[in-house]
C-alpha cells in the first residue's frame, strides 16, 4: 500500500467548520498523531493528506482540510486550499456537531453536490448529547454517522464508517478501469519503449512506465521493455508480430518510423488520458492548435514537480516544436503539481500532461473548468504526435472511444 501511487488511492475529502473535530477523525482512523489538534480555531493551516489501507476498499488518501469559516488573518490563503480539495476529492465526509446544522453545512452540501461528490455525514457527537428532531431530519437525507469518537471503539467505529464509505461510492470510481482497457487483451504481446535520457531518474524508470508494466501483468499480457535505440533489433527477433507498442512520447516520430504499419502504436502519455479523461475532448483540442494567432498563451500544465532538464518534455521541447510548427512566436506559461491557474481565460489553449500524479477526479476537474470557460484542453502524446504528422496512427487503438 505504501508504494502505490496516491493517484490510484481512493481520495477521502474530510470538510467540516474550523474546531468541529476533523483533525481528530483523521487521528481516529488512522490511530496515529496524522494531524496537529488543538483548541485553537484554525490550527489546520494547511490540507493534510494521509494514505493508509482501509479494507476492504483499498488503499485511500485522507485529506484533512481547514474549515472554511476561517476567520483568521491567514483564512483567505487557508480557505483556498481547501477549495482545491474539492476537485479531487472522490468522496467527501462532512463532520458537523450534533445539533448542529447550519447554513454553512447546507452550502458546503450543495457544492459538493454540484460537484457529484458523494457525501456522508460524520456527526461528532462527543459530548454524547440526544439528538433533536429537526437536526435528523436535516441528516436523514444523507448516509450519516454518529460517533463519540471514544478509546476502545475504534474497531466498531471503522467498521461503520467503512460500510458507509463503501455504500456511497460509485462502482466506476471503486473499479476504475485499468490502462490497459479496451487496447490490451489478456497474452497480448506489449513491446514498451522507454528511452533513458536526461529526464530518466538515476537507477529507476519513470512513474507512468512502471504503472503500465504493473497493468500489463495484472491482466496475464506480456510486456517486453526495450530503449528506442535496441527497438529495431526487438521486433527483428520477434518470430509473430507484437500487438503493440507503447513508447515515451518524446520518441514517437522514431519509433513510429521503425515500427512496421501492421503493429499497433500509442504513447504512455495517451494511454493515461484516455484512462482518465475525455479523449475526444483532448482531441478537439488539436484543432485549436491549427488556428492559433501570434502571440496567444498557451498553457503548460505538469501535473507533477521536479527539476527541469535541459530538454525537459513541457518547458522545452513541446513549446519548441509548436512553434516550428506555426512557424511564428506564442507564449507559454507553465504550471507544475497542484497549481492550477483561476485565470484560465487568459489561454487559446491548455497542453496537459498524462497526469499519472493525480487522480481521475482531479483530471476531470481540471478538463471541466477549462472546458467550461470555452478554452479548449488536449494532451502532451497527443500534440507530440500531431506536430510529428503520426496523429492518426497513434490514435488508431482508441478509436472506439473518440466520437466524430
Amino acid at each position: 500500500m505504501i508504494q502505490t501511487p496516491k493517484s490510484l488511492t481512493l481520495h477521502i475529502g474530510i470538510f467540516g467548520r474550523t474546531n468541529v473535530g476533523k483533525s481528530t477523525l483523521v487521528n481516529y482512523i488512522t490511530d496515529q498523531k496524522t494531524s496537529i489538534v488543538s483548541s485553537v480555531p484554525g490550527t489546520t493551516t494547511d490540507s493534510v493528506f494521509k494514505t493508509m489501507e482501509l479494507l476492504p476498499i483499498g488503499p485511500v488518501t485522507l485529506i484533512d482540510t481547514a474549515g472554511l469559516d476561517d476567520k483568521s488573518m491567514l483564512a483567505k490563503e487557508r480557505i483556498e486550499k481547501t477549495n482545491h480539495i474539492f476537485t479531487m476529492a472522490d468522496v467527501a465526509v462532512i463532520v458537523a456537531e450534533a445539533n448542529e446544522w447550519t447554513e454553512y453545512e447546507k452550502n458546503l452540501m450543495a457544492e459538493l453536490s454540484s460537484r457529484k461528490t458523494p457525501v456522508m455525514i460524520l456527526v461528532n457527537n462527543y459530548k454524547n448529547i440526544e439528538l433533536n428532531n429537526k437536526f435528523i431530519s436535516e441528516i436523514s437525507k444523507y448516509k450519516y454517522q454518529v460517533s463519540s469518537i471514544a478509546k476502545g471503539q475504534r474497531d466498531a467505529f471503522l467498521n461503520e464508517f467503512k460500510k458507509i464509505i463503501f455504500e456511497i461510492t460509485p462502482d466506476e470510481i471503486l473499479n476504475n478501469l485499468p490502462l490497459t482497457d479496451v487496447i490490451i487483451k489478456k497474452y497480448q504481446t506489449v513491446v514498451l519503449v522507454v528511452p533513458i535520457d536526461l529526464g530518466a531518474p538515476k537507477g529507476r524508470i519513470i512513474l507512468p512506465q512502471v504503472q503500465m508494466i504493473r497493468a500489463i501483468l495484472d491482466i496475464n499480457a506480456i510486456a517486453l521493455i526495450v530503449k528506442d535505440s535496441e527497438l529495431k533489433q526487438c521486433l527483428d527477433n520477434f518470430k509473430m508480430p507484437p500487438d503493440l507498442v507503447i513508447c515515451d512520447s518524446q520518441v514517437v516520430k522514431k519509433v513510429t518510423d521503425i515500427v512496421p504499419k501492421n503493429i499497433k502504436v500509442t504513447t504512455f502519455s495517451i494511454i493515461f488520458t484516455a484512462n482518465r479523461a475525455d479523449i475526444s475532448e483532448m482531441m478537439n483540442g488539436i484543432e485549436k492548435i491549427k488556428n492559433l494567432k501570434p502571440g496567444d498563451k498557451i498553457l503548460i500544465a505538469e501535473a507533477c514537480t521536479h527539476h527541469a532538464s535541459t530538454d525537459d518534455i513541457g518547458r522545452i521541447k513541446i513549446p519548441n516544436l509548436v512553434k516550428k510548427y506555426l512557424g511564428f512566436d506564442v507564449h507559454f506559461d507553465v504550471t507544475a503539481g497542484q497549481e492550477y491557474p483561476k485565470n484560465i481565460k487568459d489561454y487559446a489553449l491548455v497542453i496537459h500532461c498524462g497526469g499519472c500524479m493525480i487522480n481521475k477526479k482531479q483530471m476531470v476537474s481540471r478538463m471541466n473548468y477549462a472546458v467550461e470557460n470555452n478554452v479548449p484542453v488536449t494532451n502532451y502524446g497527443i500534440v507530440l504526435s500531431f506536430v510529428n504528422g503520426v496523429l492518426e496512427r497513434v490514435m488508431e487503438p482508441f478509436k472506439s472511444l473518440i466520437l466524430k
